[in-house]
C-alpha cells in the first residue's frame, strides 16, 4: 500500500537502466489482485478529493493523490506546485497570503474542483494563507486511478529520458510475460506503524483486502473477514457484536466493544 512517488521511480529507473529508451505499446495496467469493487470516495462526508478518502487500489501509485506544494512568494501571492503535473491539470491560483499565525493553516485554503470526464481537472484554490507557515503541501486525490497511473508514468519516464508511444489501458499480465524489474514492500510491521501513526485510511483499506488475497484466497471485504472470525474463534474469541465494513476508520457501521478490543490486543 505504500508504493511512494520515490519507489515508483526507482522502479522505472531500474527498468530504464536495462537500455530501454521507447516504449512503442501500450500501458498496461493489471488490478486484478483485488476483487474490489469501486466504491464512492464521497460518501463518508461528501469530500470525494480528500486524500484520507480515496479507495483502495490493487495497483495504488502514490496513494492516488497529486501534491499541491504552497510556496510563499514576495508581495501576497502564493505559488502552487502540483506533482505531479499532467498537461490535463488546469490550477487557477486566487489565493492570497497574509500576516498571521500558522494555526490550521488547511481551513483557509479552499478549494473548487470541475472534472470532465476522466481526463481534465481543473482546481481553483481561494482563500487565505499565513506567510508564517512557510512551505506546505496540500494532496488531492483528483483522476480515476488509470488516469493517475498513466500520469504518474509519463512524468517520471519522460524525466529519465523515456519515451511512450501508446496509450494506457487497464488489462491483466500475460502468463509469458517477461519480468524486467520489481519492487518490494517494506515489512509488515513498518506498514502497520504507519497505518496507526498516520491515521492512513486507504492503507488500512488495502492491508484488509491483502488479507483476504493472501490468506482467504480473494482479495476482497468478504474474503477478509472471513479471515478475521477464523481467526479469533481460533483464539477462543467470538464477539457477537463485532463488524467489519471496509478496515479503516471512515465507516457508520464498523463497531467491536472497548473490553472486546482490549481483549484483542492483549492477545
Amino acid at each position: 500500500p505504500a508504493l511512494t512517488l520515490e519507489s515508483f521511480w526507482n522502479l522505472l529507473r531500474d527498468v530504464r537502466g536495462l537500455g530501454i529508451r521507447e516504449i512503442r505499446g501500450d500501458l498496461v495496467l493489471d488490478s486484478s489482485y483485488f476483487q474490489a469493487t469501486p466504491g464512492d470516495p464521497g460518501a463518508f462526508d461528501n469530500e470525494p478529493f480528500r486524500a484520507y478518502n480515496v479507495m483502495p487500489e490493487a495497483l495504488l501509485v502514490n496513494f492516488k493523490t497529486v501534491r499541491f506544494r504552497l510556496v510563499p512568494e514576495v508581495g501576497d501571492s502564493v505559488r502552487i506546485i502540483a506533482d505531479p503535473g499532467p498537461a490535463r491539470l488546469r490550477i487557477v491560483n486566487r489565493l492570497q497570503l497574509f500576516d498571521g499565525p500558522c494555526n490550521d493553516w488547511r481551513e483557509g485554503v479552499l478549494t473548487e474542483i470541475s472534472r470532465y470526464g476522466n481526463e481534465a481537472v481543473t482546481v481553483l484554490v481561494s482563500g487565505s494563507y499565513p506567510r508564517a507557515c512557510g512551505d506546505k503541501s496540500l494532496y488531492l486525490s483528483l483522476f480515476n486511478n488509470t488516469g493517475h497511473v498513466d500520469a504518474l508514468f509519463r512524468q517520471l519516464w519522460q524525466e529519465l529520458g523515456g519515451t511512450l508511444v501508446g496509450g494506457v489501458r487497464e488489462g491483466v499480465a500475460a502468463p509469458d510475460a517477461r519480468l524486467l524489474a520489481s519492487r518490494e514492500s517494506r515489512a509488515l510491521a513498518e506498514v502497520v506503524r504507519d497505518i496507526n501513526k498516520f491515521s492512513n485510511n486507504v492503507m488500512a483499506r488495502q492491508l484488509l483486502l491483502t488479507i483476504g488475497r493472501e490468506i482467504g484466497g480473494e482479495g476482497s471485504t468478504r474474503s477478509a473477514v472471513q479471515v478475521v472470525d477464523k481467526w479469533l474463534a481460533e483464539r477462543g474469541m467470538v464477539f457477537s457484536e463485532l463488524e467489519i465494513e471496509n478496515g479503516s476508520g471512515l465507516s457508520r457501521t464498523e463497531h467491536i466493544t472497548p473490553a472486546h478490543l482490549g481483549t484483542v490486543l492483549l492477545t
